[in-house]
């Protein structure tokens, strides 16, 4: 899956269409808690699709915002607000700072100066047999051109919530999703600097895939060592 979504940044960062994203868009405001808003999330691992969900804001710091889908999956855990002030204290805290000191910054097409955390079933649904492993989490550069289709206009992750077991893949707890999503925000935070740093910035090409994916391993040992032992 990963490797697609690199694949397709990289066609992204070749079109034409590509140069107006740099453009920045009007000011947007930035996100409160409560606030509500609807997203494009791909619909598949193909990412050519995309299904659109409302979420809202739980957590709203800087420069991080999560937005908890509004529909859940019944049978499934929850979180509670230590929960997403602890996924948003992390990012805010410690995962941006590594990161950015490391690769650079990322984009602000939108002018929020924040980049949105949704947490969504969405992304549980993209794995349909967990044998094989399951995806957790992403960023794609789609949202960094405005005018792409599907594209969120924004600095955005998407991520795994909670689901109860099906057959062909377990429960994700609320005590997994804890462990599993923060290394997976600090690993495609790098892709979007990276997107950022090559194509928009310095209007080159998008880096290479292997060293854009081992960037990102880089980033999470980065984060590993600089995340407090708890």
């Amino acid at each position: 899956f990963e490797l697609k979504l690199r694949r397709a940044e990289r066609e992204l960062a070749e079109a034409p269409l590509r140069r107006l994203g740099a453009v920045s868009l009007p000011p947007a405001a930035p996100p409160a808690v409560g606030d509500r808003d609807s997203f494009n999330v791909c619909a598949s691992t193909a990412c050519t699709a995309f299904t659109r969900v409302g979420a809202t804001v739980k957590y709203a710091g800087n420069p991080g915002g999560i937005y908890l889908d509004d529909h859940q999956v019944a049978g499934a855990e929850t979180f509670d607000a230590a929960d997403l002030q602890h996924f948003g204290g992390l990012f805010d805290n410690y995962l941006y700072a590594a990161d950015t000191t490391a690769f650079g910054r990322e984009s602000d097409i939108n002018n929020d100066q924040h980049i949105a955390i949704l947490m969504t079933p969405a992304v549980n649904r993209l794995t349909t047999d967990c044998s094989h492993g399951r995806i957790i989490g992403f960023s794609f550069s789609n949202d960094l051109i405005p005018l792409s289709g599907g594209s969120n206009a924004r600095e955005m992750f998407y991520t795994i919530t909670t689901s109860p077991a099906t057959a062909q893949c377990s429960a994700v707890t609320r005590a997994s999703a804890l462990e599993a999503v923060p290394p997976t925000l600090i690993h495609e935070l790098q892709h979007m600097i990276s997107f950022n740093q090559h194509v928009l910035l310095r209007n080159g090409n998008d880096q290479d895939i292997w060293l854009n994916e081992g960037l990102s391993h880089f980033a999470e040992e980065l984060g590993w060592r600089t995340v407090p032992a708890s």
